[in-house]
Protein backbone atom coordinates (compact mmCIF):
# COMPACT_ATOMS: atom_id res chain seq x y z
CA UNK A 1 0.00 0.00 0.00
CA UNK A 2 1.19 3.69 -1.17
CA UNK A 3 0.59 6.18 1.71
CA UNK A 4 0.46 9.74 0.17
CA UNK A 5 2.41 12.70 1.97
CA UNK A 6 0.31 15.56 1.59
CA UNK A 7 2.32 18.48 1.48
CA UNK A 8 -0.74 20.96 1.03
CA UNK A 9 -3.57 22.70 2.88
CA UNK A 10 -5.92 24.65 0.89
CA UNK A 11 -8.88 25.76 3.12
CA UNK A 12 -12.37 28.41 2.77
CA UNK A 13 -13.59 30.07 5.58
CA UNK A 14 -16.83 31.84 6.00
CA UNK A 15 -17.60 34.47 9.03
CA UNK A 16 -20.87 33.28 11.18
CA UNK A 17 -23.10 35.47 13.05
CA UNK A 18 -26.47 35.41 15.19
CA UNK A 19 -29.69 34.98 12.65
CA UNK A 20 -30.29 38.39 11.23
CA UNK A 21 -27.33 40.22 12.71
CA UNK A 22 -25.88 40.80 9.10
CA UNK A 23 -29.18 42.48 7.77
CA UNK A 24 -28.02 45.22 10.12
CA UNK A 25 -25.41 46.27 7.57
CA UNK A 26 -27.35 45.34 4.16
CA UNK A 27 -28.45 49.16 3.77
CA UNK A 28 -26.70 50.95 5.69
CA UNK A 29 -22.97 49.80 5.34
CA UNK A 30 -22.87 47.94 2.20
CA UNK A 31 -19.04 47.30 1.69
CA UNK A 32 -19.25 46.47 5.48
CA UNK A 33 -21.85 43.72 4.58
CA UNK A 34 -19.74 42.40 1.54
CA UNK A 35 -16.74 41.53 3.90
CA UNK A 36 -18.64 40.51 6.35
CA UNK A 37 -20.33 37.59 4.37
CA UNK A 38 -16.73 37.28 2.27
CA UNK A 39 -15.07 33.82 2.03
CA UNK A 40 -11.01 33.44 2.91
CA UNK A 41 -9.01 31.14 1.11
CA UNK A 42 -6.27 30.28 2.32
CA UNK A 43 -3.05 27.90 2.20
CA UNK A 44 -1.04 26.20 5.09
CA UNK A 45 1.93 23.45 4.19
CA UNK A 46 0.18 21.03 6.44
CA UNK A 47 -2.51 20.17 9.17
CA UNK A 48 -0.46 21.40 12.08
CA UNK A 49 -0.13 24.70 10.00
CA UNK A 50 -3.52 25.19 9.08
CA UNK A 51 -4.94 24.34 12.65
CA UNK A 52 -2.59 27.34 13.91
CA UNK A 53 -3.72 29.64 11.50
CA UNK A 54 -7.43 29.05 12.16
CA UNK A 55 -6.43 29.69 15.99
CA UNK A 56 -4.75 33.35 14.50
CA UNK A 57 -8.29 34.11 12.65
CA UNK A 58 -10.20 33.46 15.77
CA UNK A 59 -7.29 36.05 17.19
CA UNK A 60 -8.02 38.25 14.78
CA UNK A 61 -11.73 38.39 14.11
CA UNK A 62 -13.07 37.90 17.81
CA UNK A 63 -16.30 38.98 16.91
CA UNK A 64 -17.42 36.39 14.78
CA UNK A 65 -17.40 32.20 14.74
CA UNK A 66 -16.60 30.30 11.40
CA UNK A 67 -17.49 27.94 9.51
CA UNK A 68 -14.31 25.94 7.64
CA UNK A 69 -13.75 23.55 4.79
CA UNK A 70 -10.12 22.27 4.21
CA UNK A 71 -8.29 20.04 1.62
CA UNK A 72 -4.82 18.40 2.47
CA UNK A 73 -3.33 17.41 -1.36
CA UNK A 74 -0.50 16.38 -3.32
CA UNK A 75 0.02 20.10 -5.38
CA UNK A 76 1.98 22.59 -3.78
CA UNK A 77 -0.03 25.15 -1.41
CA UNK A 78 1.13 28.44 -2.77
CA UNK A 79 0.73 27.66 -6.09
CA UNK A 80 -2.61 25.98 -5.34
CA UNK A 81 -3.62 29.14 -3.31
CA UNK A 82 -3.01 31.17 -6.46
CA UNK A 83 -4.64 29.52 -8.56
CA UNK A 84 -7.41 28.96 -6.77
CA UNK A 85 -7.44 33.39 -6.31
CA UNK A 86 -7.06 33.26 -10.19
CA UNK A 87 -9.99 31.60 -10.74
CA UNK A 88 -12.30 33.76 -8.54
CA UNK A 89 -10.34 36.93 -8.88
CA UNK A 90 -13.67 38.28 -10.86
CA UNK A 91 -15.26 37.71 -6.99
CA UNK A 92 -12.22 39.11 -4.88
CA UNK A 93 -13.45 41.71 -2.25
CA UNK A 94 -10.44 42.18 -0.62
CA UNK A 95 -6.98 40.54 -0.11
CA UNK A 96 -7.47 36.58 0.38
CA UNK A 97 -11.51 37.35 0.93
CA UNK A 98 -14.04 36.50 -1.50
CA UNK A 99 -17.69 36.58 -2.30
CA UNK A 100 -18.87 33.08 -3.34
CA UNK A 101 -21.75 31.05 -3.17
CA UNK A 102 -22.27 27.24 -2.19
CA UNK A 103 -21.75 26.65 -6.23
CA UNK A 104 -18.43 28.09 -6.21
CA UNK A 105 -17.21 26.91 -3.03
CA UNK A 106 -18.08 22.96 -4.88
CA UNK A 107 -16.04 24.26 -7.53
CA UNK A 108 -13.60 24.35 -5.67
CA UNK A 109 -14.09 21.23 -3.57
CA UNK A 110 -14.60 19.49 -6.99
CA UNK A 111 -10.98 20.93 -8.19
CA UNK A 112 -9.11 17.79 -5.52
CA UNK A 113 -10.95 14.65 -6.86
CA UNK A 114 -7.91 12.27 -6.64
CA UNK A 115 -7.42 9.34 -4.23
CA UNK A 116 -6.10 10.65 -0.73
CA UNK A 117 -7.25 13.93 -0.53
CA UNK A 118 -8.41 14.58 3.03
CA UNK A 119 -11.42 16.88 3.41
CA UNK A 120 -11.80 18.23 7.33
CA UNK A 121 -14.88 20.68 7.55
CA UNK A 122 -15.37 22.22 10.89
CA UNK A 123 -17.09 25.29 13.40
CA UNK A 124 -15.05 27.38 15.19
CA UNK A 125 -15.83 29.19 18.72
CA UNK A 126 -15.06 32.90 20.26
CA UNK A 127 -11.60 32.54 20.88
CA UNK A 128 -10.97 31.28 24.78
CA UNK A 129 -10.01 34.10 27.00
CA UNK A 130 -6.83 34.55 28.02
CA UNK A 131 -5.69 34.97 31.35
CA UNK A 132 -5.19 38.20 33.14
CA UNK A 133 -1.82 37.32 35.43
CA UNK A 134 0.89 39.22 34.40
CA UNK A 135 3.98 36.34 34.09
CA UNK A 136 7.39 38.13 35.71
CA UNK A 137 10.36 37.27 33.71
CA UNK A 138 12.93 39.25 32.27
CA UNK A 139 12.34 38.18 28.65
CA UNK A 140 12.51 40.76 25.99
CA UNK A 141 9.33 41.35 24.08
CA UNK A 142 6.66 44.09 23.42
CA UNK A 143 3.42 44.43 24.06
CA UNK A 144 0.67 45.33 21.33
CA UNK A 145 -3.01 47.26 20.62
CA UNK A 146 -4.91 46.22 18.10
CA UNK A 147 -8.39 47.37 17.14
CA UNK A 148 -10.55 47.59 13.32
CA UNK A 149 -9.98 50.23 11.62
CA UNK A 150 -13.98 50.89 10.82
CA UNK A 151 -15.01 53.51 8.41
CA UNK A 152 -17.02 56.21 10.76
CA UNK A 153 -20.38 55.56 9.35
CA UNK A 154 -20.03 51.43 10.15
CA UNK A 155 -18.59 52.65 13.76
CA UNK A 156 -21.85 54.37 14.30
CA UNK A 157 -24.31 52.00 12.53
CA UNK A 158 -22.33 49.69 14.94
CA UNK A 159 -22.62 51.57 18.29
CA UNK A 160 -26.10 52.58 17.23
CA UNK A 161 -26.78 48.30 17.52
CA UNK A 162 -25.22 48.28 20.77
CA UNK A 163 -27.92 51.29 21.94
CA UNK A 164 -30.84 50.01 20.59
CA UNK A 165 -30.85 45.85 19.97
CA UNK A 166 -33.00 44.28 22.24
CA UNK A 167 -30.75 40.92 21.28
CA UNK A 168 -27.92 40.30 23.55
CA UNK A 169 -26.19 38.17 20.78
CA UNK A 170 -26.56 41.19 18.74
CA UNK A 171 -25.13 43.56 21.32
CA UNK A 172 -22.21 40.68 22.25
CA UNK A 173 -21.27 40.28 18.57
CA UNK A 174 -20.80 44.20 18.34
CA UNK A 175 -19.36 44.76 20.88
CA UNK A 176 -16.15 42.67 20.28
CA UNK A 177 -16.21 44.45 16.36
CA UNK A 178 -15.50 47.24 18.42
CA UNK A 179 -13.05 45.62 21.16
CA UNK A 180 -9.20 46.61 21.03
CA UNK A 181 -6.79 42.97 21.34
CA UNK A 182 -3.76 43.33 23.62
CA UNK A 183 -0.82 41.02 22.79
CA UNK A 184 2.55 40.49 23.12
CA UNK A 185 5.29 39.24 20.84
CA UNK A 186 9.10 38.42 20.96
CA UNK A 187 10.25 40.41 17.99
CA UNK A 188 7.84 43.03 16.61
CA UNK A 189 7.02 41.73 13.05
CA UNK A 190 5.31 38.86 14.69
CA UNK A 191 2.03 41.03 15.10
CA UNK A 192 -0.57 42.58 12.87
CA UNK A 193 0.44 41.38 9.25
CA UNK A 194 -2.03 39.11 7.58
Amino acid sequence: TTTLTMPGVIYMVTLLFPDGFLDLFRDTCPDLHRLLIATKIGQAEDWRRFLAKIEKLRTHVPFAKFDYVAIAHNHDPVLTETAMHLVFYDHNIAGEWFDLDDGKKQYLLDKFPEPGCTVKRGTSTFPRKHPTSIPRNEKPGYVYLASFLWEPDARGVIRSIIATSQDDKFKDTCKRMLSTKIGSAKVLKDRGSN
